[in-house]
C-alpha cells in the first residue's frame, strides 16, 4: 500500500483543523471590543476638548472629565436615553433623573459612567454660571 493516500488524508485533516481554528466569522464581521468605551474630555476655561464625541449605542461609556483650567467646571447631558448612569456630582443637583453629570475641580479628573440606549445627537454643556452662554458646550453622537 502506498503512503501517498495516507499523506493526502493527513494534509487534508490538518488543513480542516487550521481553517476551523480561524473562527467562524466572515471577513468584516468583527465582534465589538470588550469593556467600556473610554472618552477623555479636557475642560478648560470656556471649552471642552474635544467638543464632539462619538460613542456606540448599547456599549458602556466611561467618561473621564479632566479639569485643566483654573475654575470649577462640570459636564451636564440631559435627555439622552441611557441606563447604568453613575454620576459624579459632588452634591450638585443637575436636572433630575436621567441627567448625566459630573463636577470637577481644577487639577482633578472625575469619572462618569453610562450606557446609551438610543442612537442620535445630544448637546452637553458646563452649567457653571455664564460658561454655557460663553460657548462651553459640545455634542455627543450615539451610533
Amino acid at each position: 500500500m502506498s503512503r501517498r493516500p495516507l499523506l493526502i488524508m493527513i494534509v487534508a485533516a490538518v488543513a480542516v483543523l487550521l481553517l476551523s481554528a480561524c473562527g467562524g466569522k466572515a471577513s468584516g464581521d468583527a465582534a465589538a471590543p470588550a469593556g467600556p468605551q473610554v472618552v477623555e474630555l479636557t475642560l478648560t476655561e470656556l471649552q471642552f476638548t474635544p467638543a464632539a464625541v462619538k460613542v456606540q449605542k448599547g456599549r458602556p461609556v466611561e467618561l473621564r472629565l479632566k479639569n485643566a483650567g483654573t475654575a470649577e467646571h462640570d459636564f451636564v447631558l440631559m435627555g439622552m436615553p441611557a441606563t447604568d448612569i453613575q454620576n459624579a456630582e459632588f452634591g450638585h443637583v443637575h436636572g433630575g433623573a436621567g441627567t448625566i453629570a459630573g463636577h470637577v475641580v481644577p487639577g482633578q479628573t472625575t469619572i462618569v459612567r453610562f450606557t446609551p440606549t438610543q442612537a442620535g445627537e445630544w448637546r452637553f454643556y458646563c452649567s457653571v454660571t455664564g460658561h454655557r452662554q460663553a460657548g462651553m458646550q459640545g455634542l455627543i453622537t450615539v451610533n
